[in-house]
């Protein structure tokens, strides 16, 4: 089965979109795509860019109203793939969201849930956008009474495994596979700038 293949025929060009109703899954899969080294066609990218919100992030059903930070994150690092960076006006707006919207922990929440409260999954996905976009998660544009990669690590338990919140204890295999990938692509850049 050829399977970047099968992600490439999924793109419906009239909406430029790789699924019709989530966005989180269309990231996915322009982010897969991209780390495989194919080509974003422009499509891809306008159908995208025409998702934004009017805080100019992104949420998880196409045409939906309310901005989830984890499809946003995901929006960042595929459109970075695609080769827009943090300055473009097509992000930029979106990057200021959410440093303004960061909780006081450094972590972010998921904003669908209408809480408060910091979670490993939504600053996961946060801080990879922020990566794949060549800004650093620890730079006091993103520090609060922590830095958000100290807030990702903050979810971590002693065997490794990553919590959904400070206050739900427990292993989450999500949340665990999701701080992985920020956390090796903080490291690469770390080593980058040796």
């Amino acid at each position: 089965v050829d399977l970047i293949r099968r992600l490439e025929d999924a793109l419906d060009p009239e909406l430029g979109l790789y699924h019709p109703q989530n966005l989180f899954r269309n990231n996915l899969i322009m982010i897969a795509l991209g780390e495989a080294g194919r080509p974003l066609p422009d499509d891809a990218v306008a159908g995208l860019v025409a998702q934004r919100r009017e805080d100019g992030c992104w949420g998880w059903p196409v045409g939906g109203q309310v901005t989830d930070t984890d499809t946003t994150g995901l929006a960042l690092h595929a459109l970075a793939l695609a080769g827009v960076s943090a300055d473009d006006p097509r992000v930029a707006p979106c990057i200021d969201t959410l440093a303004e919207e960061q909780n006081p922990d450094g972590g972010w929440e998921s904003r669908w849930v209408d809480e408060d409260i910091s979670n490993v999954d939504s600053t996961a996905l946060v801080i990879q956008g922020l990566l794949a976009q060549g800004l650093d998660p620890e730079s006091p544009r993103f520090t609060r009474q922590a830095t958000a990669l100290a807030a990702l690590l903050s979810f971590q338990a002693e065997d490794g495994a990553f919590w959904w919140q400070h206050d739900q204890p427990g292993t989450l295999l999500l949340g665990t596979t999701q701080a992985i990938p920020p956390l090796l692509m903080a490291e690469e850049a770390a080593a980058q700038n040796r």
